[in-house]
């Protein structure tokens, strides 16, 4: 069987996002499963940091050593963690009145496959054509088959992607389950304002929003270390206002608590340095 290639770019967060899914998994106290990410970090090369200071040799290194940025790093394992298992109860939770489940930026998100869903559910994935290629790739070498309906639908989001859904068979008049995890900080103010309207004109009433949010001063702050990661060099924007205020705008009701409010529902706590991101839940009255 042909070696999956992996995604560059943008691309790579995935990576990342699924070596840390795959870290959660071996905990004895995990806070979910998630066996495929095992196999995508398998499957991808090893993440080569650039120049400039970022892995440089022993100076570099020395300078990731740094308490501030040591317990960043630290820290990030255990906000994926967290973050993940918000949105897996979100989808557990909205597929009992959404049977159509979107999932934005899917990246190498596995929810169709790892969680116990009506059998009526059909998840969609929209992302990237070579982050879903790469995903399908080692899916179907592992043999691996959904527990739920799953259709891929590969397109930039800054493209027309609701035509590009509804032609793989999205039903805009049903209620449907979104999610946008670890999303809105690659896009601009204005992109973020396109997707929202675009997600709101197919959302029938009774459709339900999951979504993670950074406040604008927390991104500049991130993009401005000059120890940046690779994903946060990528990152474009905050929003510059409450999300759950920004989503009534459009016509959700929301509710927005902090990371770290959540770390401490799942026994899992966050540190200042990550727990103040927002995770956010709407409902389309």
């Amino acid at each position: 069987m042909v070696q999956p290639v992996a995604p560059q770019g943008v691309g790579q967060t995935a990576i990342a996002v699924a070596r840390f899914r795959a870290a959660e998994t071996r905990r004895p106290d995990r806070l979910f499963a998630d066996p495929l990410a095992e196999q995508f970090v398998a499957a991808a090369p090893p993440i080569r940091r650039g120049a400039g200071g970022r892995g440089a040799g022993w100076r570099g290194l020395l300078r990731y050593l740094r308490p501030g940025n040591l317990a960043h790093y630290r820290a990030m394992p255990h906000f994926i963690a967290v973050r993940t298992r918000f949105f897996d109860d979100f989808v557990r939770t909205a597929a009992q009145t959404c049977d159509q489940v979107v999932i934005l930026a899917a990246g190498l998100d596995t929810r169709a496959f790892r969680l116990d869903l009506p059998d009526r559910t059909r998840v969609f994935e929209i992302d990237l054509p070579e982050v879903l290629a790469f995903k399908q790739g080692v899916v179907a070498r592992e043999g691996t088959k959904p527990a739920a309906g799953r259709t891929q639908v590969p397109i930039d989001l800054r493209e027309d992607w609701p035509s590009a859904l509804v032609e793989a068979g999205f039903q805009p008049g049903r209620p449907t389950a979104w999610t946008a995890e670890g999303l809105l900080v690659y896009l601009t103010e204005a992109d973020c304002e396109q997707l929202i309207g675009r997600i709101s004109g197919l959302s029938a009433p009774g459709s339900r929003l999951a979504l993670g949010h950074q406040d604008r001063s927390t991104v500049a702050r991130q993009k401005a270390n000059p120890l940046a990661g690779a994903a946060q060099t990528l990152y474009k924007s905050g929003l510059s206002e409450r999300p759950d205020v920004w989503l009534g705008r459009h016509g959700w009701q929301a509710t927005a608590r902090r990371a770290a409010d959540y770390g401490a529902d799942y026994g899992r706590p966050l540190n200042a340095d990550v727990g103040q991101g927002w995770l956010v839940t709407a409902e389309r009255p």
